[in-house]
């Protein structure tokens, strides 16, 4: 089921306007191309803005490797041509073709003898392995009765021996499971998986995948890189409670995973095998069985020569021979000879022809989005490179946009592009496959209604990474053969338009843009004419352009006059804007059909069509729409909803029930239904963990030293100066004090000296010491929060501190030292996590008193940092260094040399402080649940 959205004209215009230069954003560039020799295999490597999507394809007369990068152009620094000459690698030559609607690089690789190649992505880089064929495999051994059967008899030939007991089951090959899928069975077809079993035996490991019913709708085919075995249940659905990954831990697989999507179960089987695995799938009652063969017997392959058939077990090739069991490489590739596409008018319906010379041409097909599918044929190649080209069927009345070939090196994809979801049919009728498109049928509104002005742009379809419904397994389980697994998308929003506008791709679809000054000139994009009339009737020259662009004109009644006009080499679009603008006239669009008319008739036509739809809408009676709200609140909710609503919609909130009663025309209800599924998501919580660590250490050295002592010569001593005057002297005790400051470490030694008689005493104390401290203080706050949401988280205390008025007396006021963490965090697109934080630590210092209140120190960081989930990151550093001297001296004596340190002290202090803040946010719970997209 289809659903259409129609949004206010207004919002379409601009995105019309805007989409251009949303598209031109988009382009990829080539940065460079390398070339290395690795042992026999030469390696090119393409390095680009971002990773490259190439369409590689290897030309008929071996001697060139063709690489298309679509959308990217090549860079300043690529040269057009490269004489390499490494191994098998001559030449590189590089060209950029404009396209209307893209920008392709073609990379040319020249090489010498009959080669094979291989691709690998890594990221932005994609490497090119290029080797001889010798030395990559050896040839099959030539059969020259092979040579002479086409194919269906060498596959008859090859069966043909198997005992008649192999009837007694319902074997069915790979290759006829890819082609229908369905069977024909009395019993009821399943609807429901219900159960699935494992087991293996000595020729190998068996899947039984039961359901309800019949299991007739299935798919088979192998992915490689690694070799994968997978199965498509189609349109069953998962009642199976088992877990979703089965470890198996067989000499033949490793584990069996199951995957489910609303139209699909996927089981894959992950092999150990190198090589293409051999397998069987059969059907027993509500069975599908899948038995995957065992290395021994998957060697013990049919061997043809001159039509006798060498012996086998029974058993072993009833149960596990197939035609794929021989290489892939050693038969004989399916060539495309050509392509077709036709409208069926009688039947309805468009048709695509892939013609090949194969009576029994292997393919699958596969769907990527609704609006897309891919048919791929295993062990194929083109013809010739005409048919590389893409096919443009927009100009037909047909669901089918483009046909893109894309060659791969083991096999060939058709990828086939919807203008809108309409039913397909693919079969198979001798050597052509035949894809059968239902031509849309078109409501008379859709159909017969003018274009406007605002609408001839059209809307883009998004990108197939976002149209695709999300599968539940994982993605590399889910994956198309031979595609690149996407990255996460952390969107638990989608971005989408609301719109029900198609474009159709045709220049028509840019004009409108481009005369309203949307884009420049430059984007005409019509086939180049040139026009020469003097006095010419305005009519024929309509006429002569519906010639050349194959669009069917109206030409109205009011549409008259004679022009003049020489134009040389111009697309037909700007030739016929420029003569609708010289003449006022303007056109409107019916499919392929066209009409004239002046622009001020078709302006009251478009008012008129509006006042009628109005009329009509005011007269639709009006719904009521209970929408109950699961994780928002409906307040929040009620602006976005009136703006989605007519004129007569109202919105009203039960808070009880967190429930929004919507009332309004069915179809604006529907719109409103939608942006509340959008908006009312699960919102998704991270948890920040900190630590802040301060780290301090100290030095602390000291040296003093005090003098002290005392002298007599008087009679009494028996020593006096034999002078008149003085004849006695008496030396009071005396000091010089260089002590170490206060609080330095103040270790003494003591010395007194002194006289036999005691006529003299000197005292002597020295204060020496060292102090080394080292110190470590770590806070760890950890705090979880809602996405874009703030959250605190604070330990700590409230210090008193006492002061004091003249008027009041003393007063008692409370200060915090703590630790607090404040964050507010958001999740991007990518599963990075950007945050603002805040982060601080304050403490007090005991050590420092201000009248008997210590000071309070603080470290604080603020800052806004992006980080991945799960991922550090240090948001504050700050590293201080305290040092001080201080000296103490006695003049002149402390200058005299050696003695001259006994006239002083000294003190030094180092101190030094580092603090470092860590953050480390994680999104709880898993990623893709937390930040998912909206289902379709």
């Amino acid at each position: 089921m289809v659903k259409v959205f129609r949004i206010d004209a207004r919002i379409v215009f601009w995105a019309f306007i805007l989409m251009p230069f949303a598209s031109a954003f988009s382009v990829n560039e080539l940065k460079s191309i390398s070339v290395t020799q690795k042992d026999s295999e030469t390696v090119l490597t393409l390095e680009a803005d971002s990773a490259l999507s190439p369409n590689i394809f290897k030309l008929q007369d071996q001697g060139r490797i063709v690489i298309d990068l679509t959308d990217t152009k090549m860079g300043s620094d690529v040269k057009s041509e490269l004489n390499v000459d490494q191994g098998v690698v001559k030449s590189i030559s590089v060209n950029q073709f404009e396209h209307s609607t893209n920008t392709l690089t073609r990379v040319v690789v020249g090489v010498s003898g009959n080669v094979d190649y291989k691709t690998d992505s890594n990221g932005n880089s994609l490497n090119v392995v290029v080797s001889s064929i010798s030395e990559l495999f050896e040839e099959a051994p030539s059969d020259p009765l092979a040579e002479k059967m086409d194919d269906s008899q060498q596959f008859t030939a090859d069966v043909s021996p198997i005992p008649d007991n192999l009837g007694q089951t319902d074997t069915i090959s790979p290759l006829e499971s890819s082609q229908s899928g369905s069977f024909s069975s009395q019993a009821p077809g399943a609807t429901e998986l219900v159960d699935i079993k494992t087991s293996t035996s000595g020729t190998g490991t068996t899947i039984t995948l039961i359901g309800n019913g019949v299991i007739d709708n299935y798919d088979d085919f192998v992915l490689s890189n690694p070799r994968r075995v997978v199965i498509d249940l189609n349109g069953l659905k998962n009642r199976y409670l088992g877990p979703k990954t089965i470890s198996l831990s067989t000499p033949e697989a490793s584990r069996m995973r199951l995957g489910a999507t609303d139209q699909r179960i996927r089981v894959v089987l992950d092999t150990k095998s190198t090589s293409a695995p051999s397998y069987t799938i059969s059907k027993e009652g509500s069975s599908l069985i899948l038995r995957l063969a065992s290395t021994h017997s998957a060697k013990s392959t049919l061997d043809i020569q001159g039509g006798s058939v060498s012996s086998l077990e029974t058993s072993s090739l009833n149960q596990f021979e197939t035609p794929q069991s021989t290489s892939t490489r050693k038969m004989r590739k399916t060539v495309v000879v050509g392509l077709s596409f036709k409208q069926l008018k009688s039947d309805n319906k468009s048709r695509l022809v892939i013609s090949t010379d194969s009576n029994v041409p292997k393919y699958t097909a596969r769907e990527e989005g609704s609006n897309r599918f891919i048919i791929q044929l295993a062990n194929s190649r083109l013809d010739n490179t005409t048919l590389q080209r893409e096919i443009n069927t927009k100009a037909f009345d047909t669901a089918i946009s483009t046909i893109r070939p894309r060659v791969l090196p083991d096999f060939t994809e058709f990828v086939v592009d919807l203008a809108q979801q309409v039913p397909y049919t693919i079969t198979q009728s001798g050597k052509d496959i035949l894809v059968d498109v239902d031509i849309p049928v078109r409501s008379v509104k859709e159909d017969s209604a003018p274009i406007p002005l605002a609408n001839i742009g059209g809307q883009q379809s998004p990108p197939a990474s976002e149209s695709n419904s999300p599968l539940t397994a994982d993605e590399t389980m889910l994956s198309s053969p031979r595609t690149v697994t996407a990255p996460k998308n952390y969107r638990y929003v989608k971005e989408e338009f609301m719109n029900d506008t198609l474009n159709d791709g045709t220049p028509l679809s840019r004009m409108a843009s481009i005369l309203t000054g949307a884009v420049d000139g430059k984007q005409f994009t019509g086939r180049r004419i040139s026009l020469d009339f003097k006095d010419a009737e305005v009519r024929s020259v309509f006429r002569l352009i519906a010639d050349i662009s194959r669009f069917n004109i109206i030409i109205s009644d009011d549409v008259t006059g004679r022009i003049t006009i020489r134009l040389d080499d111009v697309p037909w679009d700007q030739a016929f804007a420029i003569i609708l603008q010289a003449r006022g006239l303007w056109f409107e669009k019916y499919g392929n059909i066209i009409r004239v008319a002046s622009a001020d008739k078709l302006k009251q036509e478009r008012e008129s069509a509006a006042a009628a739809a109005a009329a009509a809408k005011a007269a639709k009676p009006l719904d009521v729409l209970f929408k109950p709200v699961s994780f928002a609140n409906a307040g929040t909710l009620q602006t976005q909803i009136q703006s989605m609503l007519s004129e007569r919609g109202t919105v009203d909130i039960d808070s009880r029930t967190n429930t929004l009663i919507i009332k309004d025309v069915r179809e604006h209800l529907e719109k409103a239904k939608r942006l509340v599924d959008i908006l009312d998501t699960q919102t998704p919580q991270v948890t920040i963990e900190s630590r802040i660590v301060e780290a301090t250490s100290t030095f602390t050295r000291s040296f003093g030293i005090t003098w002290g002592g005392n002298a007599r010569f008087t009679s009494a001593t028996g020593n006096p100066t034999g002078l008149f005057f003085p004849n006695s002297v008496n030396v009071s005790p005396f000091a010089l004090n260089f002590p170490v400051e206060a609080g330095f470490i103040n270790s003494t030694a003591n010395i007194s000296l002194g006289s036999i008689n005691n006529i003299v005493d000197l005292d002597l104390a020295l204060a020496l010491g060292e102090q080394e401290g080292h110190s470590k203080l770590i806070s760890a706050p950890k705090v979880t929060v809602l996405d874009n949401k703030s959250a605190n988280i604070s330990a700590g205390s409230q210090i008193p501190f006492l002061s004091q008025t003249s008027n009041a007396g003393s007063s008692v006021r409370f200060e915090t030292a703590a630790t607090t963490l404040s964050v507010t965090p958001h999740i991007t697109n990518d599963g990075s996590i950007l945050m603002n934080v805040t982060a601080s630590r304050n403490e007090p210092n005991f050590a420092l008193l201000v009248q008997g209140n210590p000071i309070i120190d603080q470290r604080t960081a603020s800052t806004e940092v992006l980080v991945k989930s799960g991922n550090t990151t240090v948001i504050g550093g700050i590293y201080s260094t305290q040092s001080a001297r201080s000296q103490s001296r006695f003049p002149v004596l402390h200058r005299i040399p050696l003695i001259g340190a006994l006239f002083k002290n000294y003190d030094k202090q180092v101190k030094r402080t580092e603090l470092l803040i860590f953050v480390t946010p994680r999104i709880v719970g898993d990623e893709r649940e937390a930040i998912r997209e909206v289902a379709e």
